[in-house]
């Protein structure tokens, strides 16, 4: 899960949803938890502080000078490698997950020791099978107001009490009535629908579309005129497999797996409407819009909500690679959709000429050694975004073969800069 977070306002966690990256800011200075490769891998990278961390002068051909790593051990995940992280800030904690483990570790965001860890029972006897990866935990999110530790399972979600890191304890568990659970889903931490505010869980089965109150353990699967509406959510027009969150306009970004009509979709969740009672959501045609990619198999999401910059990446199975971004519009003063976009041509990676990325250093990535079929790691989406110190809106996106990070300035490139899109991206070897 990415958490964005800007530097002038450090306790601010603007993003929420379950994919790999773990972005955190200290005394103005931002770290990036990102999984490796091997045994218990996992990283902490420390990005350069001086003005925008993405310097000006050699970005494409190198990272700038001043980033550095710290290795993460974290004992209770044993031989597994970390798969993916979140991170609550305010309490200086993090957790980790991996694919091939029941346990999550809680750490500390200080020193990077291991604080404690939960183990999941009988919840995680069922994968996400559904997905390449069959893991037992897809994701997790870290909800610091209310101290949730919330993670995906083959069924549905677990709800953690982290407020004792050393000793989380297990508040429910909350199957989903669909067959399978979207892999990495999103998160509202506090919507309000009907004038009760809910934590929210925008998830799915795959070829639904569902929510989950974490504090009730209540699901809302859609009404009978809604699952119509729902449309290409509802068919295999659009397996929905990375969701993110808005917070602040409050839409739901949906990233499609095995899309064969090269569609995103757009849910206006203000527009919202639970049943308690008979457990159904309802949403008018109004807040559902699908909008079209520029290639197939798009589906590494995140969004900075401080921006309402939103970052379509491809994914592991993508046949044509490259990515999508768009500004969002507020919704409830504008209608659902984008402001602005890249375009409807794919933007494909700064293209060099040749595909291999196995010349990456820690030192930086050389010309040449990152080409046009750069995609996103096959799972769990290792993708995030934040603002840095300047404003503007940073993703971070991990490559399948985890030896190096693409750094990208949505702010740069959706404004039409001079410098994109081969000086708004640089790549950072990974030890």
């Amino acid at each position: 899960m990415l958490m964005n977070v800007a530097g002038k306002q450090p306790d601010r966690q603007a993003n929420f949803n379950s994919g790999a990256i773990g972005i955190f800011t200290t005394g103005g200075t931002s770290n990036a938890l990102i999984p490796l490769s091997g045994s218990n891998g996992a990283t902490v990278l420390t990005l350069p502080t001086s003005g925008s961390f993405i310097a000006k002068a050699g970005r494409a051909a190198a990272a700038p000078t001043g980033s550095t790593f710290h290795s993460l051990t974290l004992p209770a995940l044993g031989t597994s490698n970390a798969s993916g992280f979140s991170v609550d800030i305010s309490a200086e904690v993090g957790v980790a997950f991996s694919f091939t483990s029941k346990a999550l570790s809680f750490f500390s965001l200080t020193n990077f020791a291991e604080l404690g860890h939960y183990t999941c029972g009988t919840s995680c006897n069922t994968s996400l099978s559904f997905s390449g990866a069959s893991p037992e935990i897809g994701g997790v999110v870290l909800d610091p107001a209310k101290k949730f530790a919330i993670f995906s399972n083959g069924s549905g979600f677990d709800v953690l009490d982290y407020t004792t890191p050393s000793a989380p304890r297990k508040l429910r568990t909350i199957s989903l009535p669909s067959t399978n659970v979207t892999e990495n889903f999103g998160y509202h931490p506090s919507l309000s629908v009907g004038g009760v505010t809910y934590s929210l869980i925008v998830t799915g089965g795959y070829y639904s579309l569902e929510f989950v109150d974490a504090s009730a353990g209540k699901v809302y699967i859609p009404d009978a005129t809604t699952s119509t509406k729902l449309g290409g959510i509802t068919s295999s027009a659009c397996s929905v497999d990375h969701i993110s969150v808005d917070v602040s306009y409050n839409v739901a970004v949906l990233g499609c797996e095995f899309s064969g009509t090269n569609q995103g979709f757009l849910i206006d969740l203000n527009k919202l409407a639970l049943n308690p009672s008979a457990g159904t959501y309802s949403l008018p045609t109004t807040a559902i819009l699908p909008f079209t990619l520029p290639a197939y198999e798009m589906d590494d999401v995140a969004v900075d909500s401080n921006n309402h910059l939103a970052f379509v990446g491809s994914g592991g199975y993508a046949g044509t690679v490259g990515y999508f971004i768009g500004k969002l519009n507020d919704p409830r003063t504008s209608p659902l959709g984008f402001s602005l976009t890249t375009g409807s041509s794919i933007l494909s990676m700064p293209v060099f000429s040749s595909t291999n990325v196995s010349n990456c250093t820690i030192t930086g990535c050389t010309p040449l050694t990152i080409g046009g079929q750069w995609h996103g790691w096959y799972d769990p989406h290792a993708i995030g975004a934040f603002t840095d110190s300047t404003g503007n809106s940073i993703v971070l996106w991990e490559n399948n073969t985890k030896t190096a990070i693409s750094v990208i300035n949505m702010s740069e490139i959706i404004a039409g800069s001079s410098l994109m899109p081969t000086l708004s991206i640089w790549y950072q070897g990974l030890p």
